[in-house]
């Protein structure tokens, strides 16, 4: 058995801690992949809209969960749950990211629509318009003149599917004998699976752009 000096002992067992001590991701949820008996309308109701947050100069963001109480709609690709919100009224350019942040296994398909003010479809992102980065699936797109409200809603495409990620992580972990520091370094892999769902963690955030030179 390997024996370590004290100092050494107590320095792992200390970053241990500090490792043990930071703050956990979203809670896991169960996927809900089939939407019960509910009533699904054939348009979102805007008179629901929550005011997205943002004076133009710093990012403004809102994290939320989508789950089996957020109203229904439902059209020719089946029914969704989702939720809308009113852009803000700025002539200051952004970029507006929805992402889906896993939860557990559990993934939000996002389908990301932007209406104009009489509830008009302007925009319209789902599928492939969704991209990884890191373990979140995101939509990324700039801010256009005339749309007044956005509605993050499931996809029931994509609902039931399940995908691959493969997770790289790094540790350094430092130790002293008393005499001499040392670091370790460590590495793992790691392939999680998700299940892409009609509930979720999803953020919406604001970022304004730099102005133009």
């Amino acid at each position: 058995m390997i024996r370590f000096p004290g100092p050494w002992r107590f320095a792992t067992l200390s970053v241990f801690a500090l490792l043990c001590g930071c703050a956990t991701g979203p809670k896991a949820l169960a996927p809900l992949t089939t939407i019960s008996a509910k009533e699904c309308a054939a348009a979102p109701d805007l008179s629901t809209a929550a005011p997205l947050i943002f004076d133009g100069k710093k990012e403004g963001s809102v994290a939320f969960e989508i789950g089996d109480t957020a109203p229904c709609l439902k059209n020719s690709a089946g029914a969704a749950l989702y939720k809308v919100f009113a852009l803000p009224p700025t002539d200051v350019p952004y970029i507006l990211d929805v992402t889906s942040v896993a939860a557990g296994r559990t993934l939000f398909a996002p389908h990301v629509m932007l209406l104009a003010s009489d509830g008009s479809l302007r925009r319209d992102y789902a599928g492939q318009a969704a991209e990884f980065r890191s373990t979140g699936l995101s939509v990324i797109v700039r801010s256009h003149v005339g749309e007044a409200y956005l509605v993050v809603a499931s996809d029931p495409a994509m609902v039931g599917k399940t995908t691959d990620r493969i997770l790289e992580a790094t540790q350094v972990t430092t130790g002293s004998t008393g005499y001499a520091t040392y670091q370790i370094h460590t590495g793992s892999e790691a392939t999680n699976t998700y299940v892409f769902a009609h509930n979720g963690e999803v953020s919406v955030t604001l970022t304004p752009l730099p102005p133009t030179k």
